[in-house]
């Protein structure tokens, strides 16, 4: 599973300041399982008001320009 992380820009991503993946904030599952990302879940009773929580937040990940396209980012 690929994860993308919650981050106010793209410089605070790389600089590894948004890594922390708190239950339920702060990441998302990406691709085939995305329905599964715990802050939806954590609402199953009325999961559309958890999901317009997660509307406009900006979310990033790494990718490489070959195949294959995942990539880890480590920050030390």
């Amino acid at each position: 599973m690929r994860y993308a992380h919650q981050c106010s820009n793209f410089n605070e991503f790389k600089e590894g300041n948004c890594f922390t993946c708190k239950p339920g904030t702060n990441c998302a599952i990406m691709g085939y399982y995305a329905d599964t990302t715990p802050g939806l879940l954590e609402n199953e009773v009325q999961p559309q008001a958890k999901l317009q929580e997660t509307v406009g937040m900006k979310y990033y990940l790494t990718t490489g320009r070959e195949y294959p396209y995942c990539r880890k980012f480590l920050a030390f």
